[in-house]
């Protein structure tokens, strides 16, 4: 028997046989000079050794001589299923074995030595692993559905989200915008476990496209920004890497993972910290300093309120004057309900604002002068609960909405505006002007330290306010009704009772009112007007009428402020006065609108007999004045009253 080598592979010949090479080709399609020349090396190629009729023969891969053949190393990796010899990446062979395959294994027997024999049997092939399947669009989304448990939706406004694990193995899940960078590196790492080489991005494209389409045909689900309640149940999201949440019942609080998508993260989120039991909730005022004890059970009512988005909190507006720590204070606010890269914010363009609103579950907004109309009405809305429609596209009619309901923290030296109607939507603390300064690092330091043991003492409270909530009675007294009931149920889980919530925030409302009416020269003609007139005999007649009287008050107590700020039209008149009704009746002023008489309407004006007494003993004499001048003593009531206006 002669050996005639292929320039491929070496093929054992003899005259009962045809030679084929590796692809079955019969050898004489192949020239003679193929068949039995070897390949000459090349300068760049080291010569190889003639092969022995032992290593032509030969099954495994391991070679005991140091000079081993191109020929014999290609076939080899033929036989084994490499596409390259020297790559090292196991493919699938699905063809057919070669025919002269087994015609090499017979001679192999027929002409080895007896050392041949004994080499050990050749491994099996092994199972090809996921990382080696070629990625389709199709089949990714089939392997991420499948394998990896990943699930496609849309929330109430029509965005596409997926439910994804955070790795392979899946420890936990994720909520993340199929158009959104996270989703995308997160498509890619899943992608590289399956993919012999990165996934192209046409790929990754079209798997996203398909996403979609999934999603569309899923039913929607409610998303919430950080804090989200059901039944009666709130759940706050944590913000950690593991996705974990805290959920809050009438019984207590645990911590747990997310079983389905309940929330979106923004980018700005951070982390709230690992609760701790055993806290006290006052201990937040030992760095949030406030003046009274009204203004303590205020705030703490907001905190804790601002964790359960069942109840429309109002906007928190901290006053002060320079050196007050009001941008510290807000940011310690938003540290124990939502944490964030941003903790307050600076710029106010109306344009953006409901992305803002939208983003933040608790924005902040710190050094805020004055709000003009247009933006005291927005964050009105976004107290109570607003819905925003946008265009997605200047060139297609796509809608974009946005949605929100979120407690608002402002701070400033002075309240940003004086409306009634936003001033009846705020809790306007006065923080005092601090009179020892410490470096910020190490009061945030300690008030970090303190963070887990404070938030765990908000959440007991909390549970413990949802607990009595059902049994509190609302007071009915109070705009915001739903803030004043779960303050009132607060205040009983706080050991106190609801009226001293009651009169906390009957304090806090005056002094508003009492804000706006100064704010507003007109007001001081219309108290005038309303001192001559009982409710039982009041003022009444159109409005141009009563524009008419209020100059002439006015002119006669030479207010200049108060004519300049009269309207110049009945028109105008009957709007501002619509405004500063709530703000009058603080003060004892009943202003109301007459039924409408054929095409015209009147207003009626008048004073309390309370509010009467009282502004007659403001304008009395001083208390004393009386007493000296009975005594005929000049001159001692003179002191008296100089004495008196030191004072």
């Amino acid at each position: 028997m002669s050996l005639e080598l292929n320039a491929h592979v070496a093929t054992p010949v003899d005259a009962n046989h045809e030679v084929l090479d590796v692809h079955g080709r019969s050898s004489n399609s192949i020239s003679k000079q193929a068949q039995f020349t070897r390949r000459q090396p090349s300068k760049n190629r080291m010569p190889v050794a003639a092969p022995s009729s032992e290593t032509a023969g030969r099954k495994t891969g391991t070679h005991n001589s140091t000079e081993v053949t191109e020929i014999d190393a290609f076939a080899e990796a033929q036989q084994n299923g490499l596409s390259n010899p020297t790559s090292g990446i196991q493919i699938p062979n699905e063809t057919a074995e070669p025919a002269n395959a087994t015609a090499l294994r017979s001679n192999s027997h027929e002409t080895g030595d007896a050392n041949q024999n004994h080499q050990p049997p050749r491994p099996a092939a092994a199972t090809p692993r996921k990382s080696m399947i070629q990625l389709t669009p199709a089949k990714l989304m089939e392997l991420l559905q499948t394998e990896c448990g990943v699930r496609f939706f849309q929330n109430l406004h029509g965005n596409s989200f997926a439910w994804v694990p955070s790795s392979v193995d899946g420890r936990h899940f994720e909520c993340l915008p199929l158009r959104s960078r996270a989703f995308r590196a997160r498509l890619v790492q899943l992608a590289s476990s399956y993919a012999v080489k990165a996934t192209p991005a046409g790929v990754i494209n079209e798997a996203i496209k398909n996403a979609e389409i999934l999603a569309f045909q899923e039913p929607k689900r409610e998303l919430a920004n950080r804090h989200q309640s059901t039944g009666g149940t709130v759940n706050i999201d944590l913000g950690d890497a593991n996705w974990r949440m805290i959920t809050v019942t009438a019984d207590g609080w645990e911590l747990c993972e997310q079983k389905d998508p309940m929330f979106f993260r923004p980018e700005h989120m951070t982390a709230l910290p690992e609760p701790i039991e055993g806290g006290d909730p006052y201990e937040v005022f030992d760095f949030i300093s406030l003046e009274s004890e009204g203004d303590k059970l205020l705030v703490l009512s907001w905190i804790v309120s601002a964790l359960n988005p069942d109840v429309p909190s109002p906007i928190l507006t901290l006053t002060g004057i320079q050196g007050s720590a009001k941008t510290t204070k807000s940011k310690w606010l938003r540290d124990l309900t939502d944490p964030s890269v941003t903790p307050v914010l600076g710029d106010i363009e109306l344009t953006g604002l409901f992305l803002t609103f939208q983003h933040h579950a608790v924005p902040s907004f710190e050094n805020v002068s004055q709000f003009n109309r247009r933006t005291a009405d927005m964050f009105c809305r976004a107290v109570t609960g607003n819905g925003v429609e946008r265009r997605k596209l200047f060139t297609d009619s796509d809608q974009v909405l946005y949605s929100f309901q979120r407690p608002i923290i402002i701070n400033g030296i002075d309240t940003p505006s004086t409306r009634p109607d936003f001033l009846d939507r705020c809790i306007v603390v006065n923080c005092p002007r601090l009179e020892t300064f410490r470096p910020i690092k190490e009061l945030d330091m300690a008030f970090q330290q303190a963070r887990p043991r404070l938030f765990g003492a908000l959440l007991a409270l909390l549970s413990k306010t949802l607990k009595l909530l059902p049994s509190t009675p609302p007071g009915g007294e109070f705009r915001m009704a739903d803030f004043a009931h779960f303050g009132r149920a607060l205040a009983t889980a706080l050991g106190k009772t609801p009226g001293e919530f009651d009169d906390a925030y009957r304090t806090s409302i005056r002094h508003q009112d009492k804000e706006a009416l100064d704010a507003t020269p007109m007001a001081n003609a219309l108290k005038s007007l309303a001192s001559q007139h009982t409710t039982s005999r009041p003022w009444e007649g159109t409005a141009k009428q009563l524009l008419e009287q209020l100059q002439y008050v006015a002119h006669r107590n030479n207010d200049q402020n108060a004519k300049a700020d009269l309207p110049k039209n009945a028109r105008w008149l009957s709007s501002k006065l619509s405004e500063l009704v709530t703000a009058l009746r603080t003060e004892g002023i009943i202003v109301e609108r007459l039924p409408r008489t054929s095409s015209t309407r009147g207003w009626k004006v008048s004073m309390t007999n309370e509010a009467r007494a009282e502004r007659e003993r403001r304008h009395s004499r001083p208390e004393g004045v009386a007493e000296a001048l009975d005594e005929a003593d000049i001159f001692a009531a003179l002191e008296q009253v100089n004495e008196i206006t030191q004072d």
